[in-house]
């Protein structure tokens, strides 16, 4: 989430993350992890969100690039995971 979080930043954005982790049984009845964001022009439109213990914020710290037309990197963009297995 590291390079959303910097084009959150770069556009003046405010941003919020939440990921669900089910538990194995809910696994099993295909509820799977996911992970949500919500982005405002800033905090006091993310609503409750934005002091939700939920959720954390999503900070643009770090040396991610935003996407323009000379740079995109579509392959570091996808989070490649998936539920484990038994």
């Amino acid at each position: 989430m590291l390079a959303l979080g910097v084009a959150i930043r770069d556009a003046g954005l405010e941003g919020r993350m939440e990921s669900h982790h089910p538990r194995k049984e809910d696994v099993a009845r295909y509820l799977l992890p996911s992970t949500w964001v919500a982005v405002g022009r800033e905090a006091a439109n993310l609503g409750s969100i934005a002091t939700d213990e939920h959720w954390s914020a999503l900070s643009g710290t770090g040396d991610g690039r935003v996407w323009t037309d000379d740079y995109a990197n579509v392959a570091g963009a996808v989070i490649w995971s998936r539920p484990d297995k038994e």
